[in-house]
């Protein structure tokens, strides 16, 4: 004989505690069934009792009780899930860098900003914002069907590595402690004085404008742009771009500038070679193997001993030593021995003002002369005038007195400065000009070197071979018109 089926109530919950069932089965007692007991079974199961578990109780019951000669089952309980926390994270509030392309945009792009103006860098002064560093949030526990807690996660703190040039301060704020570019890598930030460039300088970059020094890997590609209050340091080759340095500028792959490159470099300029280019160097220019067709400057010396210049025009305020001066077809060059340029014209300024000066007060000084004649006649008025010609003469002698102090220290610091000093190694070449104290020099025919091109105790041009005499220049050289 089998047995009877069973007709109780039976509640069911979810191995993981996220559910619980109840089936009332058909041909239970109805007599039976209340609230109450539903309750029981459900507590007994282990299902923890809420005000809405026990209005679904009551629900499944009330649709059993309708129909008792059917099942009446359904959920009656689902657990809360836990809200989880959100982490911490860093928040950088700085514009993000442009992003570069290789080509140019669109003509209407092209109006409303240059592309050479885009930059792939972030550049920060000390004391700006850089973002902020937000705190985590924390989750709030869940509750599964027994009441026991489902346990929210941890929430992770935001992570930042920073060194001393970057503070995080207690609100949060991230601010730097220096100017320069912001480099970040991964968790890892800081702000380095010096700005390394992995490619070229190009339209993927933007020109660049920099207060520190600047390290380029490769080149500099047509009519960019690279300022920079240190050094600058190009790997590759430079086109016709420009460079301004404060200091030092080193140019291992060299410049052609095709006529349009320029450089500038406050102290030092060492280069592989230079061609078609501006140069203007505050202290030593130093080529390794040749500068050709060059409008150049030097107020220190010029070191291309190893190396050829031809063809250009180049200004040496002190030693120039060339390994090859001109060229065997006679492309012209020009060399200007011993001329300071900035500190000539400032020279120049001074004297042209303190000129201006006298000119100007000429007809005061007379003026007061003449009234100094009539002192025991003088009217009033004339009295008055006397005065305030006496005041602006004694304010232009103060003016005066500046100036020729002024022309005294320029002179001095020119005398230091300059040097006519040529010294040519292997050959040179004729049609090779030589321009010293505004007298210009034309050799006639190649010289073979070595050769010293200086001015002796009376200040007159001479050459030198070796350890011989010395002749005048003029023994190789046409002296050709004043250049002015």
């Amino acid at each position: 004989m089998g047995h009877a089926a069973d007709k109780s109530i039976r509640v069911s919950v979810a191995q993981n505690a996220t559910e619980a069932d109840i089936l009332i089965p058909s041909g239970c007692d109805a007599s039976a069934l209340n609230i109450d007991a539903a309750v029981s079974t459900v507590v007994a199961a282990g299902v923890a009792i809420t005000d809405e578990v026990r209005e679904r109780i009551q629900e499944i019951l009330d649709e059993y009780l309708n129909d008792p000669e059917a099942d009446a089952a359904g959920v009656i309980a689902q657990s809360k899930p836990p809200a989880h926390p959100a982490n911490g994270f860093v928040e950088w509030t700085l514009p993000e860098p442009d992003e570069g392309e290789e080509t140019e945009g669109t003509p209407e792009a092209d109006a409303e900003a240059s592309h050479y103006e885009r930059t792939a860098f972030t550049f920060v002064e000390k004391g700006d914002v850089l973002g902020i560093v937000h705190p985590p949030e924390e989750g709030e526990d869940g509750i599964d069907v027994r009441g026991q807690a489902i346990a929210a996660k941890q929430p992770k703190e935001a992570r930042l590595l920073v060194d001393d040039s970057i503070t995080i301060r207690s609100d949060g704020e991230i601010v730097a402690n220096a100017d320069g570019v912001l480099c970040r890598c991964e968790d890892n930030a800081r702000i380095c004085a010096s700005l390394e460039v992995s490619e070229n300088v190009d339209f993927s970059t933007g020109n660049i404008d920099f207060d520190g020094s600047v390290v380029i890997k490769r080149g500099i590609k047509d009519l960019f742009v690279v300022r920079a209050t240190s050094d600058v340091q190009v790997q590759g080759l430079v086109e016709a771009a420009t460079i301004e340095a404060g200091v030092n500028v080193e140019l291992n792959g060299g410049m052609a500038g095709r006529e349009r490159g320029t450089v500038t470099a406050g102290g030092n300029l060492d280069a592989k070679y230079i061609d078609s280019s501006t140069v203007q160097v505050m202290n030593q220019l130093s080529v390794r193997k040749e500068m050709m067709n060059c409008h150049t400057t030097v107020h220190g010396s010029l070191d291309a001993s190893s190396g050829v210049i031809m063809g250009g025009h180049h200004v040496v305020a002190g030693v120039a030593h060339v390994g090859t001066l001109g060229s065997r077809s006679g492309t012209k060059t020009t060399i200007v021995l011993g001329s300071v340029p900035l500190v000539d014209s400032k020279l120049k300024r001074v004297v042209e003002l303190a000129g201006w000066i006298r000119e100007q007060d000429g007809s005061d000084r007379d003026e007061l002369e003449y009234l100094n004649s009539i002192k025991t006649s003088m009217t009033p008025a004339q009295v008055e005038r006397q005065m305030e010609l006496s005041i602006a003469l004694q304010e232009t002698d103060k003016k005066l007195e500046v100036a020729q102090q002024t022309v005294t220290e320029i002179t001095d610091k020119v005398k230091k400065l300059r040097t006519v000093e040529l010294i040519v190694t292997r050959m040179l070449h004729a049609n090779t000009v030589i321009v010293i104290q505004d007298h210009a020099f034309t050799v006639r025919d190649d010289e073979r070197g070595p050769i010293e091109i200086y001015t002796d105790s009376a200040n007159k041009p001479r050459i030198r071979r070796g350890d011989g005499p010395g002749s005048p220049l003029t023994t190789i050289c046409d002296l050709q018109a004043f250049v002015a």
